[in-house]
């Protein structure tokens, strides 16, 4: 009959809909996963970078220190001679 007609295609409708919204659902968290899991790459690389950078800085510290100080101690003087012999130790050092 028409009424089990339209029943049988309200079931129907229904049920793509809901399949639809399941779909959707899916495909959501299919991109969140994927998105959650490049955001922590990307934050893995960050703090290897930043590692690097680090020991980089460090390193060019103390390369800077020993400058200075292999400086100062085959020149001491004073305070003011120290002070310029540090900047000119700083100023060799950036130009390098």
């Amino acid at each position: 009959t028409l009424h089990d007609a339209r029943q049988q295609a309200d079931d129907i409708i229904a049920n793509a809909q809901d399949s639809g919204r399941q779909a959707v659902r899916e495909a959501e968290e299919k991109a969140r996963a994927k998105a959650e899991g490049i955001v922590a790459e990307a934050d893995q690389r960050i703090a290897q970078d930043k590692a690097r950078a680090r020991q980089e800085l460090e390193k060019e510290v103390v390369d800077l220190v020993y400058d200075a100080t292999k400086t100062i101690i085959g020149e001491k003087v004073d305070a003011k001679k120290d002070a310029e012999l540090i900047d000119r130790a700083l100023k060799r050092r950036q130009a390098a």
